[in-house]
């Protein structure tokens, strides 16, 4: 009856040292995910944002990216004062890593908090990726105006 116990007491560390060096990789892979991703100036879709808005109040300007495979991430977001306004400029992150992706289109929503201080129009522009089909990129950019009132 002590073959059952040897066995055992065989395979419990060896789960255990399976069980670390899978905790180990997923570590890994967890704080250094970055090395197969790289920002992206996003392609949009869609902008919504109010048509009119209180001085110094807040408002969400909402940003709807693609993404040509679900292996992509959504990206950060850089906002930019300008003179009577502001300039948003999306990022997603592509996955330039070695596995296989599907190409399945994928989306983000991007969304930035904004307030104005000045009465008047101001004017909200998104820079933004436009896919050419000679593969050579560009950058477009979105304009929406927001009429800004007192409070």
């Amino acid at each position: 009856m002590s073959q059952p116990h040897t066995v055992r007491t065989i395979l419990t560390p060896l789960f255990l040292g399976v069980l670390l060096l899978s905790a180990t990789a997923i570590l890994e892979s967890c704080t250094e995910p970055d090395r197969e991703y790289e920002n992206r100036l996003a392609i949009v879709g869609a902008v919504s944002l109010p048509d009119t808005v209180q001085v110094g109040e807040s408002f969400i300007v909402s940003i709807q990216t693609s993404a040509p495979n679900n292996s992509w991430r959504q990206g950060h977001d850089e906002v930019q004062a300008i003179d009577g306004g502001y300039r948003i400029i999306p990022f997603d992150q592509a996955y330039i890593g070695p596995d296989f992706v599907l190409p399945v289109i994928s989306g983000f929503t991007h969304e930035v908090e904004l307030s104005l201080h000045e009465l008047g129009t101001s004017e909200i522009l998104i820079s933004h990726r436009l896919q050419s089909s000679s593969g050579t990129d560009s950058t477009g950019t979105i304009i929406r105006q927001v009429v800004v009132q007192g409070g």
